[in-house]
């Protein structure tokens, strides 16, 4: 962060992972006020005690983020996405695919396709993701979701291709 790289976490949460579940969960959101984007799931959240909606864990996690920087993400597997950054709240709908084949991976081809959405549209450059519209928000969310979409139409963890994913994209 100190030499400008934007940083972002994929939370990833796993309760089983140490027996010390508070200590975890301390550590864990420690590193918030390190990152510029934080993105969990509903699963992470409630894994970790948090018991409000998403709306509510995604405002009191942008609060611990640096002020000049902020976005979260909370992904609700079937139910979409919620996207919280400064200045606009998204909800997206998960994208339907005829027959998911395997979960595996839809959150971290969620988080790719929200970075690599996040490079494309140069919202990285003095934190603009942090501010910018619903609108751009919503676009950001279309790659991911559609990212995620394509690789759980797939046995185990397949991200899509870029060709795919702008195929996709084409139809929404």
């Amino acid at each position: 962060r100190e030499v400008g790289v934007v940083v972002s976490i994929d939370v990833n949460f796993r309760p089983r992972a140490s027996p010390h579940l508070s200590a975890y969960i301390r550590a864990v959101e420690r590193t918030y006020a390190l990152c510029d984007l934080v993105k969990l799931s509903d699963e992470d959240l409630r894994g970790m005690g948090r018991t409000g909606s998403s709306e509510h864990e995604a405002r009191r996690i942008l609060a611990c983020l640096p002020p000049e920087s902020g976005l979260v993400v909370v992904t609700e597997g079937s139910r979409g996405a919620l996207l919280m950054n400064r200045v606009a709240r998204v909800r997206v709908d998960a994208i339907s695919v005829e027959q998911v084949a395997d979960t595996v991976g839809a959150g971290d081809c969620f988080e790719a396709g929200l970075l690599t959405a996040l490079v494309e549209s140069k919202l990285l450059k003095d934190h603009a993701y942090a501010h910018c519209s619903g609108t751009q928000l919503r676009a950001l969310a279309d790659r991911a979701r559609v990212t995620a979409a394509l690789n759980v139409s797939q046995t185990g963890c397949q991200p899509p291709s870029r060709e795919a994913v702008d195929r996709a994209l084409s139809t929404l």
